[in-house]
């Protein structure tokens, strides 16, 4: 029992505190923290990070996780029980005291999920319910949170796998988006490109045209004086 219970603490104990979970929160890294903790560790300034792994936390609205928080609860409970025997029986031996009767209560009633002494079993109030010893019940619980801890921590996986795959698409998603930009900017300076080299051309054209408008009128001039030339030798 009490390598059991250990093995739950170690499942239920916050990093930060080192004490029994209060108000748990889990990060996408998989690791959990009591959430004052956690908020005061990334009050720092400094970039928010797990503070275990040092992976980057992207979301703040942190969410209590209430299984954890439940078998955290239970844990602390037992442990207060345990406490307050001191160096009497421990409680499975001993037994809390019913209320009701004074009597030890050492079964569990598995029909209602709560402990009662032997004149209750006897009573109407749980008549043809399922009973098992306190010892046993306690050890099938833990085995239950144990295994309902294992189911979490698979969740988890599944959830971080999930997330990580829609990274990838996203970056995958960004990567082609910048192509496809990268090959509009291309394509867009191929066509300036090519509408400026017609511009030069163009204007090389009108400056090619101009110029011989302009020789036009000296060779005509030149006509003229050798016509006035050779008519003045005939004179």
């Amino acid at each position: 029992m009490a390598t059991s219970s250990s093995t739950l603490t170690d499942h239920l104990c916050c990093a930060i505190c080192t004490e029994i979970y209060t108000d748990p929160v889990s990060l996408s890294c998989q690791h959990t923290f009591c959430k004052r903790c956690l908020e005061q560790s990334l009050e720092a300034g400094l970039p928010p990070r797990c503070p275990e792994c040092r992976a980057p936390i992207t979301e703040r609205n942190f969410q209590i996780n209430r299984l954890v928080r439940n078998m955290a609860d239970q844990l602390r409970l037992e442990q207060s029980r345990q406490e307050n025997t001191g160096g009497q029986r421990s409680t499975a031996e001993r037994g809390d005291e019913c209320p009701e009767h004074g009597e030890a209560m050492k079964l569990f009633c598995v029909t209602d999920r709560k402990l009662i002494c032997l004149v209750c079993k006897e009573g109407r109030d749980h008549r043809g319910h399922t009973f098992k010893p306190m010892r046993e019940a306690q050890e099938d619980l833990i085995t239950e949170v144990v295994s309902a801890l294992g189911i979490l921590k698979e969740d988890l996986n599944v959830a971080q796998h999930k997330r990580e795959s829609q990274q990838r698409n996203i970056s995958k998603r960004g990567e082609k988006s910048s192509q496809v930009k990268e090959k509009i900017r291309t394509q867009f300076e191929e066509v300036i490109n090519k509408l400026k080299q017609r511009e030069e051309e163009a204007m090389r054209e009108i400056d090619r045209r101009d110029g011989l408008q302009k020789q036009r009128p000296s060779v005509s001039l030149c006509v003229a004086h050798v016509s006035d030339a050779v008519w003045s030798k005939r004179v």
